[in-house]
């Protein structure tokens, strides 16, 4: 990190934005990347799943990963993701969601007392 911080102070403040720029770019799409192989890991594990309902959820559940990552390549083509107010209600209510389907994971967790 420090040489990075170092090459930086180094070189040209247009090398730097165009770097960054970069950057921000690719670990965006990065991103979208990874949260459609989350997506891809519900929706198959979900036909693995005993019950209609926990099938249901695991699909909802992927149907959300795979929103949050195309909302990163939209991400990319508006240059933030406050920008525009649109784009961030859509990543704070994916985030909402998962915290819910997290949540609801954790209440139907079968307790060592079940067995």
């Amino acid at each position: 990190m420090l040489a990075f911080a170092v090459w930086l102070k180094q070189s040209g403040a247009i090398e730097n934005a165009q770097l960054l720029e970069t950057l921000y770019r690719q670990g965006n799409y990065i991103e979208a990347v990874l949260w459609t192989l989350f997506a891809i890991a519900f929706l198959v594990y979900s036909y693995k799943r005993p019950s209609v309902i926990a099938q249901r959820k695991n699909q909802f559940t992927a149907l959300v990963f795979f929103l949050f990552g195309l909302s990163d390549v939209v991400e990319v083509q508006t240059g933030g993701w406050w920008k525009p107010w649109w784009l961030f209600l859509w990543k704070a209510s994916c985030v909402i969601t998962l915290i819910a389907c997290f949540g609801d994971y954790w209440r139907n967790l079968p307790s060592k007392h079940d067995s």
